[in-house]
């Protein structure tokens, strides 16, 4: 992985600004930095390079984690439950 760095200059809106700091925050890191970093998870790659297997966990991470938690047992139960409603299990 290339160690280069460019820099960039953009104009965003003050209210993705303070949502942007807030992100930061829970990172504990800069606006900056948290720029930096959606630009590395979000933005597809080129062909033929693939993510890392930590790099798809943390990706599929990013997706998930302001999903509410699952109980996992319940939801197999009440599953189980409907196909025998059905007859099916």
């Amino acid at each position: 992985m290339s160690k280069e760095v460019k820099t960039i200059t953009i104009e965003i809106p003050a209210e993705d600004w303070k949502y942007l700091e807030w992100e930061a925050e829970k990172f504990k890191t800069t606006p900056e930095g948290m720029a930096a970093k959606m630009i590395k998870l979000y933005l597809p790659r080129p062909e033929g390079k693939h993510m890392t297997q930590k790099e798809a966990l943390e990706s599929l991470r990013q997706l998930t984690k302001d999903l509410p938690p699952v109980d996992t047992v319940k939801l197999v139960r009440e599953s189980r439950e409907q196909l025998e409603q059905r007859g099916i299990f």
